[in-house]
C-alpha cells in the first residue's frame, strides 16, 4: 500500500451548523508535526513543521512564519509535540534534538 501525501489544512468546524464555516487550504510552510498546535502568546495558533513555527490567526486569513528552523533541526519525520515551558519558552522535538524557541 502506497502512501499518499496529503497537504495540510486549518479549517473552522461549527457544531451548530454542522459544517466547515472557514478553511486555509494550503498554507505551504511545510510537512506538520503531530501534536504541534497550541494558543500563541499573541492569540494566534501556532504550530511546528519540518521547516518552521508559524502563526495562523483565528479568521484562518493570515499565515506568518515566526521562526525557520534552520540547520539545528534535522528535518527528522519523528517530530511530536509543542508546548510551553514555564519559563516562557516553547519546546518540541525534532528526531532526537530537543528544540527551543525563545519569544
Amino acid at each position: 500500500m502506497a502512501c499518499t501525501a496529503i497537504a495540510p489544512r486549518f479549517f473552522a468546524f461549527s457544531l451548530s451548523a454542522r459544517k466547515i464555516v472557514a478553511q486555509l487550504p494550503e498554507m505551504r510552510v511545510g510537512d506538520h508535526f503531530h501534536n504541534a498546535l497550541i494558543d500563541g502568546p499573541d492569540g494566534r495558533i501556532w504550530g511546528v513543521t519540518n521547516r518552521c513555527v508559524y502563526a495562523v490567526t483565528r479568521d484562518l486569513k493570515t499565515v506568518d512564519v515566526l521562526a525557520e528552523l534552520g540547520a539545528d533541526a534535522d528535518k527528522s519525520f519523528y517530530c511530536f509535540g509543542f508546548c510551553r515551558g514555564p519559563d516562557g519558552a516553547f519546546y518540541f522535538a525534532s528526531g532526537t534534538h530537543l528544540m527551543r524557541i525563545q519569544c
